[in-house]
């Protein structure tokens, strides 16, 4: 309305202004509706790089476990149990969007060595015998990293992060 305009209140939120809600509704862990990602999944933010901030933020909630960071999110099983995650059904819709900050169909042999950074680090094993799922889990990596280095698609030298870590099952 004139109202409106007059007063200069846009009819629409910005992509920077959907981008900062988003930021800050995963900061405070407070889940944001579905249309939130379906906006940003629009033709029209496709090139807007305000976007791309959000790859490295946690920032896709998944209902029951929170918001997870774009990059260990998988559309298909990925065999890293509780390290990564699967998309929800719910989120398929917002394909362009998800896509864009980061989620891939499958994992590569680069995430096997983050999942396997994260077993390490992974305080609450520390001195432990690992469950049968996490025990899992690093064999998976493991069977990953030998089949991606005999395929020749895993440099050597992105095993050398692996050399100080407690990543060998016994």
């Amino acid at each position: 309305s004139n109202l409106i305009k007059l007063l200069g209140i846009q009819g629409s939120p910005t992509v920077r202004q959907m981008v900062n809600h988003l930021k800050h509704c995963a900061s405070q862990d407070i889940p944001v509706p579905d249309v939130l990602y379906q906006r940003l999944s629009e033709e029209q933010w496709q090139s807007d790089p305000t976007v791309d901030t959000l790859r490295i933020v946690r920032c896709i909630y998944l209902v029951g476990t929170g918001y997870v960071s774009p990059g260990h999110v998988f559309w298909n099983e990925h065999g890293f149990g509780r390290y990564r995650f699967r998309l929800t059904n719910n989120l398929v819709a917002y394909a362009r969007f998800l896509e864009r900050v980061g989620v891939r169909r499958a994992p590569g042999p680069l995430d096997a060595i983050e999942v396997l950074v994260d077993v390490a680090a992974d305080t609450s094993l520390r001195g432990q015998v690992l469950a049968p799922e996490d025990a899992s889990v690093v064999s998976y990596c493991w069977q990953c990293l030998a089949d991606a280095h005999h395929a020749g698609e895993l440099p050597e030298e992105a095993l050398a992060v692996l050399s100080d870590k407690a990543v060998v099952l016994d």
